[in-house]
């Protein structure tokens, strides 16, 4: 059984709002609705033709453009709430959050019967942590249109920002009822049923998400990460290896590869995963720790010395690595430094010093 199932060790690296940031893309009310081009209020160089360049260039990836250009919007019309939410949007697509929430709030000010700014308000309040604000923003939106997914779906996400795992089902389950293409919703049920140990309702998500979008990468990292809790690693290797390949930069998807491949026995393998994993991430402690671990598996103490010590320069203090770290020196034949390792761990983890000492020797 792995240590930390992988769907709730990235909520842990990242946040909830990593996945919501994701996600949001999929949003209805994440599109711009751009005026129509015969528009008489859209006359050249006025308000509404920059609101409409500004969708434009939203809606084809240009998002400093599509910025610049609800901005010049707002300089000709500052009540423009169309333009606020544009520019919010943009904002988040350039990941700049604090400045989207502003536009959004805006857009709410001036369009308070607008859910759309609602939801966006919210979604923006949970990608910088106020779970509590994002759900009453989201809330919001509900009293407007009771039934709006996008608003249902904010209520998901900001729900399991605060942990609240089954309230988040109950809101994915509601936006799946009125879309049921939505594979980002279903993503959302397998994590929050992950986190309540309900396995078999997770990889049901998980896969009905991947029926819908193949390239899901964080259902492929999910659906493995359930199939390792149930210790079925040839199927968790396959949708490991498959997130991989989607997302060739994705730090989690070779770190949880290389450990479904140590499971196997495949250790050279997982070796490559491990260096890569720590290309990806230099400042991780952990990778650096499986890695030694790694190394020892293959014999080669010399070389898990320098991960181990590694780990330990990243983390100070990291009993398990100064556990292994000292049992690699006496695989060298290095008793003084064995000995040195074994007296600084006895400060932080008597227990753990006192096996090393019997495993040492007298």
């Amino acid at each position: 059984m792995v240590t930390l199932t992988l769907v709730r060790a990235i909520c842990l690296l990242f946040g909830i709002a990593h996945w919501a940031a994701a996600a949001a893309a999929t949003l209805q009310s994440s599109r711009f609705d751009t005026p129509p081009a015969q528009d008489p209020a859209a006359a050249p160089n006025s308000a509404r033709s920059y609101l409409r360049t500004g969708g434009d260039r939203l809606n084809g990836g240009q998002f400093e453009e599509a910025a610049a250009a609800f901005r010049q919007a707002l300089q000709l019309e500052p009540d423009l709430a169309a333009a606020h939410l544009g520019l919010g949007l943009a904002y988040t697509r350039l990941g700049k959050h604090q400045q989207a929430l502003d536009a959004f709030q805006q857009a709410a000010r001036l369009s308070p019967r607008d859910p759309r700014s609602h939801v966006q308000v919210g979604l923006a309040l949970e990608r910088i942590g106020h779970h509590e604000d994002a759900i009453a923003a989201c809330r919001r939106a509900l009293a407007l249109v009771a039934a709006d997914a996008d608003a249902l779906y904010c209520v998901g996400w900001a729900s399991s920002g605060q942990q609240r795992w089954a309230d988040a089902i109950d809101a994915f389950q509601q936006v799946v009822a009125i879309r049921r293409d939505d594979a980002a919703a279903r993503l959302g049920i397998g994590i929050a049923a992950s986190h309540l140990g309900r396995d078999a309702v997770a990889m049901e998500a998980f896969k009905a998400a991947l029926a819908l979008d193949p390239g899901l990468v964080e259902a492929h990292l999910g659906l493995g990460s359930i199939y390792g809790n149930l210790d079925r690693w040839d199927e968790a290797l396959e949708s490991l290896s498959r997130a991989a390949a989607l997302a060739p930069g994705n730090r989690d998807a070779h770190y949880s590869l290389a450990k479904a491949l140590g499971r196997r026995a495949r250790h050279e393998e997982a070796l490559e995963q491990y260096k890569q994993t720590v290309l990806l991430a230099p400042m991780d402690a952990e990778a650096r720790f499986r890695l030694g671990l790694t190394l020892v598996d293959l014999h080669r103490p010399a070389d898990a010395v320098g991960a181990f010590s590694e780990a330990i320069r990243l983390r100070p203090g990291y009993a398990a690595a100064m556990f292994n770290l000292a049992l690699a020196y006496h695989a060298l034949g290095n008793t003084p430094d064995a000995r040195d390792v074994q007296r600084r761990l006895a400060a932080i983890d008597a227990n753990l010093s006192g096996q090393l000492e019997l495993l040492l020797g007298k």
